[in-house]
């Protein structure tokens, strides 16, 4: 047996235990939970959820048949709330096949979109990497921050693999690549919630504020660092240059 065969063995038996790892940790049995006035459980009911889990007001089979109305969320006289968890069965029997196709193949654009964009960046770079490849590196990263359990992060993952990839001469510009990447995410992402939160100026003025500022804060320093006429004007590279 060969080293290379050994080494996909292992591989192969790190994701079995890892698929094995997942599977336990999904709750299969519904359960309702009470909670006290002080927001303590006070117990734990195992049964069945009758029709909508995501209702608000849902109806469960006890493990002695008997049907019960549970207004979710909702303080009772003396102050305790009850709050449902859906096994993953009731969840995929009541799931919307048409919003859950639409949500899927938005996820998997989006991934696509993200892999496309690292490539342009490593291209830039002078990073020799296919798009094939770049897609498989992020769905790596992917899988690293959504199911191994853990603190390594996917970008970590995505950056070891790339200047893996890269040798020893490219292996700083593929990890500036990784974290110019991860910068542009962010700030997509900021936008998108700069431009949400308009619709809801009244309810959240402070957030609104507090985001367009720090947008309005970078945009305008991102125009100082690469308007070299600007950079002229205040004499920014003068003061870099005296630096110690």
């Amino acid at each position: 047996m060969t080293r290379k065969t050994v080494v996909n063995l292992l591989k192969l038996l790190l994701v079995a235990g890892l698929v094995t790892f997942v599977f336990f940790k999904i709750e299969l049995t519904d359960r309702i939970i009470t909670f006290d006035a002080t927001g303590k459980q006070t117990s734990v009911i195992e049964g069945a959820i009758v029709g909508p889990w995501d209702a608000s007001v849902v109806e469960f089979r006890s493990p002695d048949g008997a049907v019960t109305a549970h207004e979710i969320g909702v303080p009772s006289a003396d102050g305790t709330t009850v709050q449902v968890s859906a096994g993953f069965w009731t969840v995929v029997k009541n799931l919307d096949l048409l919003l859950f196709a639409a949500g899927a193949a938005c996820y998997l654009f989006s991934l696509v979109f993200s892999s496309i964009r690292w490539w342009w960046l490593l291209r830039v770079n002078r990073v020799e990497c296919s798009i094939v490849d770049s897609i498989r590196f992020t769905w790596i990263g992917v899988f690293f921050n959504n199911v191994v359990p853990g603190q390594t992060g996917g970008d970590v993952v995505k950056a070891l693999y790339i200047m893996r990839h890269a040798g020893d001469s490219g292996r700083v510009a593929a990890v500036v690549s990784v974290l110019v990447d991860r910068v542009l995410g962010l700030a997509s992402l900021a936008l998108l919630g700069a431009v949400v939160v308009l619709f809801f100026l009244d309810e959240f003025p402070e957030v609104a504020i507090g985001v367009w500022s720090v947008l309005a804060g970078v945009s305008l320093l991102g125009v100082v660092a690469f308007s070299k006429r600007i950079r002229r004007m205040i004499r920014l590279d003068a003061l870099l240059k005296n630096l110690p």
